[in-house]
């Protein structure tokens, strides 16, 4: 008896190994297309969550009478607080301290470079007052409300879109679902259906739909 004399190898194993063939080359290919893109959107959602409170912070330093670059520099200090706002400060710090560049052009070069249209923005209204002669103490007072407030409405929002997911998702996989899998299996027990169709719902379309409500609320939630 010949070794594998009972194997076959038919069209049906060749598209599925094509396909894992061609699934795996542009899954490669596009990974390293955008994986800087990637990391970029995801350094822009944590700066994004807590840009709002590290502006509050400089508008309290601001409020005090410490000066901007003191406190940009101070902020820098705080990764434990504000995550990834710091460490885009390190960059302004880095500049001024082992470049040698002035604060101001510390701060287009941080605008120039940050992947945060908020940040940007803050950045920029900084540049703008400093250089027309506004008190930058003041204008950071005025973005800290102006930020915290647009953040307030944003959460107000995201739980008024929790609350409409969750009554998707009990009806249509909760509810739906279990009603589906009681009439099959009394339709299984009479033999007007089979167990792949009851296995299939089970086993596939309950965890999908569960998977793909995480994902919608993650998605979401870091906007």
């Amino acid at each position: 008896m010949i070794l594998g004399e009972n194997l076959s190898f038919t069209a049906l194993d060749f598209v599925f190994m094509l396909s894992g063939i061609v699934i795996a080359f542009f899954s490669t290919y596009f990974g390293c297309c955008y994986y800087s893109k990637i990391i970029s959107w995801e350094r822009q959602g944590k700066i994004d969550r807590t840009l709002p409170y590290a502006i509050g912070y400089i508008s309290s330093m601001a409020s005090i009478g410490v000066i901007p670059y003191m406190t940009f520099k101070k902020l820098s200090d705080a990764e434990e607080a504000y995550g990834e706002v710091s460490r885009e400060m390190r960059h302004l710090v880095r500049d001024v301290e082992l470049l040698g560049l002035d604060f101001m052009t510390a701060l287009k070069k941080l605008l120039a470079l940050t992947p945060s249209a908020t940040m940007r923005a803050f950045l920029q209204g900084s540049i703008t007052t400093a250089l027309s002669g506004g008190e930058m103490g003041d204008y950071f007072i005025n973005s800290a409300r102006e930020y915290m407030s647009e953040r307030r409405a944003k959460y107000e929002s995201f739980i008024e879109t929790l609350g409409l997911f969750a009554e998707f998702y009990v009806i249509g996989i909760v509810v739906a679902p279990l009603l589906l899998v009681v009439v099959l299996t009394i339709m299984c027990f009479l033999g007007n259906a089979s167990l792949e169709v009851l296995a299939a719902i089970v086993y596939i379309a309950i965890p999908l739909g569960s998977f793909g409500f995480i994902i919608l609320i993650g998605l979401v939630g870091s906007e």
